[in-house]
């Protein structure tokens, strides 16, 4: 259990559920404002972060925006209480891994984060595979 989920959401009772869900497999570390989210995310350093859009300090689109400029190969799922397809297509635009619509179903959570954590152990390891290759173009 060391893969770290940052979970941001005004809601303390979604919060303690979402924790409860995720214990068994993630260490889960949250935050109700997007402020002291960006501040755990330098700390703490999460493989990947669940984000509230609606948040009462800042915009949840804003810190995914910061944390995409500090963090740009960082995984951010984006919540939402309102299918609002603008507000979604943004999301995705400015690298959202996807979003969940809330009430938030605890199959289809984990299942989005186990897919997102495959997709980006596979970039990872072709990433490492494609760097030789790319140096060694560069060297001639």
């Amino acid at each position: 259990m060391n893969t770290t989920i940052l979970f941001v959401d005004d809601e303390n009772s979604v919060r303690k559920a979402v924790q409860m869900i995720l214990k068994d497999k993630y260490q889960v570390i949250t935050s109700g404002l997007g402020a002291e989210a960006l501040k755990l995310f330098h700390q703490e350093k999460p493989e990947l972060t669940l984000l509230d859009i609606g948040l009462p300090d800042m915009n949840g689109i804003d810190v995914l925006r910061a944390l995409k400029d500090k963090a740009p190969d960082t995984i951010v799922i984006m919540l939402t209480a309102v299918d609002e397809v603008k507000t979604i297509v943004e999301a995705v635009k400015r690298g959202a891994y996807d979003y969940l619509v809330k009430p938030i179903d605890a199959q289809e959570l984990r299942l989005t984060i186990e897919n997102a954590l495959e997709n980006k152990c596979l970039k990872d390891q072709l990433r490492a595979i494609q760097q030789p290759r790319i140096e060694g173009i560069a060297q001639k």
